[in-house]
């Protein structure tokens, strides 16, 4: 369908004129498309541009606060993980120290003997070390 232009009369010279006249016509009252300057020609690029590189930097910036807090997740989860195994390590530290205290362990009867402590002062010649046999 052909767009209705009111710079063209229909009717010329009593006579309804013709499609193809009209668009004729038409053709020759539009305007040609002004020519731009380069600096138009930017200035229409960097408004085009403008929404694009904002959706960019709105991207980086999401990029990097979910890598932040990735980093933070993964920091805290180390730190947590190192307390549970210091704690682990302490407490086995603790059991261990208080199983085998000297006072809670029989004497040795040998050099050989499991579950016990032995005493070099009291037992062999005197010059040996003290241990703990478990």
């Amino acid at each position: 369908m052909t767009p209705y232009n009111p710079n063209i009369n229909p009717i010329q010279n009593g006579k309804l004129i013709t499609l193809q006249e009209y668009k004729r016509q038409q053709k020759a009252h539009t305007t040609p498309p002004q020519k731009m300057t380069r600096t138009e020609i930017l200035a229409a690029a960097e408004l085009k541009a403008r929404p694009l590189r904002n959706a960019h930097k709105m991207n980086q910036q999401r990029r990097k606060a979910q890598h932040r807090a990735d980093l933070i997740e993964q920091v805290i989860n180390f730190m947590m993980q190192l307390f549970i195994m210091v704690s682990i390590t302490a407490l086995l530290t603790i059991v261990f120290l208080q199983v085998t205290k000297k006072e809670n362990l029989p004497p040795c009867p040998t050099e050989d003997s499991t579950a016990c402590y032995w005493d070099a002062s009291e037992r062999g010649n005197g010059h040996g070390h003290d241990f703990i046999a478990i």
